[in-house]
């Protein structure tokens, strides 16, 4: 929802044109705070070794402060995320 779009817009953002030309996806982990903020970052894998894993971090750490689930539902320390970018419609 929320944190995966927030994400997958600064992940665009940084990108730019150098966003791949067919969609690629990478598995994340991501630890955050009791407030949101990203205290780290594994990326698991990516479909195209290619990718700069050093710009999705990036991207998840500016996206920091996370926002709070929906519907007062408690946040988990730990988020694991599939994330998306590039191909056809590339913009998140």
């Amino acid at each position: 929802g929320q944190i995966r779009a927030r994400i997958e817009r600064m992940w665009h953002e940084l990108l730019g044109a150098r966003l791949p030309a067919r969609r690629e996806n990478c598995r994340v982990v991501i630890e955050e705070t009791a407030r949101g903020e990203v205290h780290s970052v594994q990326i698991e894998r990516c479909s195209d070794p290619t990718l700069e894993p050093a710009i999705l971090e990036e991207a998840i750490r500016l996206s920091s402060p996370l926002p709070a689930p929906p519907g007062g539902l408690e946040r988990s320390p730990t988020i694991a995320l599939e994330l998306s970018i590039g191909g056809v419609n590339a913009a998140p």
